[in-house]
């Protein structure tokens, strides 16, 4: 009698495809796939519990109680809430359920699993007869091996589908670093609607052209460190892969009977941040060797390897410091406040106008201030050394005197530094017809005579010189260079310095 009931039920059923472990019906489209085989009612719910297979998809009947069972069906569309076929209201919240039972478990070749995928997705969209504990489910389970596991992996199924069903809400941290160092970047997945993390998620991170990969962990949470190759602001993109769907994929029967729906329908979520990567700038300051108290104390700031943005740079001028002096732009030599210069890229930048009185050794420094694209940076010149430039002045005591007649010559000199000591040269030029046809050149010079020159100014007269020749006659003076002084020398032939001789 059983040999005669089973080939009653086999007589309705084909041989079953390479790989299945049941048999495909006649019938219908779709064929088992992974699961158990039932007594064959009629209905969709009949013959088979567990996964199916439709063009190569891992599908699930939907409509258990429908027959006949369909044998073709429609193109898939999304479903957001499904129109259920049985006693319970099906709203957004028991569709999202079964999606993510379906994306989660349904494609696993697991006769227990597959089984409770199906008494999972009954128990969420048709109810009644067909709920865990319904007259419909009970008799279906008691046709399989093993009833109670099946019962705890959709019991299991049904109770982490309400903390874990989509959507989800992705957040992305990526912590601000400097060139050179790894950006952090922290991505957590949650179930939108209970706040529960998702684990087991693979997450891919890029940033200027790097990847990398990691997985959540039970916090939901994936850690991933890149080196920025570049600096300044830019995005970090992130995909977290293999989230289940919210929505069923459904497809209909093209006549009548019961739909099916696909599974292991899961989806990527791009999301992106900003991130900003410091610069390493570099700062510089050039200078000549020499400068004149008379002129703006030169330099320039150089700026290389930063991002461009506006940023204050603050310039200070230090000094004076004794001759041979090296640079020192301590705080303790500052000659006055900072100057504020506004700086947008790497270049060239004139520093502040700023002219000393007092010769010596000079320098500037410039502290670059820092932004969110650039690290501070500073910088101390080299050492400058700013000279004197002299007021030089000759003239005759005497603008007329007789033939046979002496004199002197005067030398005034003032804007040296104070530690100046030379020699001051005073040369007599003639006789000339006339202050026109003066000329200082060795051909006409008559006298050359000393006068010493010491501190900031100074005033002293050459020895006697007696005159036997008469004609006019022309003073020039020369000072010597020194330490902290430029040379100077009067223009032969300047008002002041003739004597005529009678």
């Amino acid at each position: 009698m059983l040999l005669l009931a089973l080939s009653a039920v086999l007589a309705g059923l084909a041989v079953p495809a390479a790989g299945s472990q049941g048999p495909a019906s006649r019938r219908t489209a779709d064929q088992p796939r992974t699961g158990y085989v039932l007594r064959n009612d009629g209905t969709a719910a009949g013959g088979w519990i567990g996964s199916r297979k439709l063009a190569g998809q891992a599908v699930f009947r939907l409509d258990p109680g429908r027959g006949p069972v369909a044998t073709a069906f429609g193109k898939a569309h999304w479903v957001s809430v499904l129109d259920g076929s049985g006693a319970v209201k099906v709203d957004r919240a028991r569709t999202r359920r079964a999606a993510w039972v379906l994306a989660k478990y349904g494609v696993y070749r697991s006769k227990a699993q597959a089984a409770a995928v199906e008494v999972a997705l009954d128990a969420l969209l048709v109810g009644g007869r067909f709920a865990v504990n319904g007259a419909v489910t009970q008799r279906r389970l008691e046709q399989t091996e093993d009833p109670p596991t099946i019962l705890g992996l959709a019991d299991f199924m049904l109770t982490n589908s309400r903390m874990l069903a989509g959507p989800y809400r992705v957040t992305v941290d990526a912590a601000d670093a400097i060139l050179g160092h790894q950006v952090l970047v922290t991505v957590r997945v949650t179930a939108a609607r209970s706040d529960e993390p998702v684990p087991s998620l693979p997450v891919e991170v890029g940033l200027s052209g790097r990847e990398g990969t990691a997985r959540t962990d039970d916090t939901g949470t994936a850690y991933v460190a890149l080196r920025s190759t570049r600096s300044g602001p830019q995005d970090v993109a992130v995909t977290v892969r293999l989230l289940p769907t919210d929505r069923l994929l459904v497809r209909r029967p093209t006549a009548s009977g019961s739909r099916v729906v696909l599974a292991g329908v899961k989806h990527g979520r791009s999301e992106t941040a900003s991130v900003a990567v410091q610069a390493r700038p570099t700062a510089r300051i050039t200078t000549p060797a020499n400068g004149r108290v008379t002129d703006p104390v030169p330099g320039t700031l150089r700026l290389a390897d930063g991002y461009a943005s506006s940023r204050v740079a603050s310039l200070t001028l230090h000094g004076p410091l004794p001759v041979g002096s090296a640079a020192d732009c301590t705080p303790g030599t500052a000659l006055g406040s900072a100057h504020a210069l506004t700086v947008s890229a790497d270049g060239s930048y004139a520093v502040p106008r700023e002219v000393v009185s007092r010769p010596g050794v000079y320098s500037w420094s410039a502290v670059v201030a820092e932004d969110r694209y650039n690290l501070p940076v500073a910088a101390c010149g080299t050492a400058l050394t700013i000279k004197a430039v002299p007021r030089l002045s000759v003239e005759p005591t005497k603008d007329r005197i007789a033939v046979g007649g002496s004199l002197r010559g005067r030398i005034t000199v003032a804007g040296l530094d104070d530690g100046y000591a030379d020699v001051a040269r005073a040369w007599l030029f003639g006789p000339f017809d006339t202050r026109a046809g003066a000329r200082c050149t060795d051909a006409h010079l008559v006298r050359n005579r000393g006068v010493d020159v010491t501190g900031p100014s100074s005033s002293g007269t050459t020895d006697v010189i007696t005159l036997n020749r008469a004609g006019v006659y022309a003073w020039q003076a020369s000072l010597p260079r020194g330490s902290l002084a430029l040379h100077a020398e009067t223009t032969c032939g300047d008002p002041g310095t003739f004597v005529i001789v009678r």
